[in-house]
């Protein structure tokens, strides 16, 4: 296997990886804008 072809394939895949790990970081602090009552925020606390 080349090795330039390795290291396009694994860029690819670290590539895949930090945009996931950043897409996660985005929707798990994004604050929901619609409450259902499932989960309670600080803001209906008041």
């Amino acid at each position: 296997m080349n090795n330039t072809l390795a290291y396009i394939i694994f860029g690819i895949v670290m590539l895949h990886l930090v945009a996931g790990f950043i897409w996660a970081f985005i929707k798990m602090n994004k604050k929901p804008e619609k409450n259902n009552g499932d989960e309670t925020s600080d803001d209906n606390k008041k």
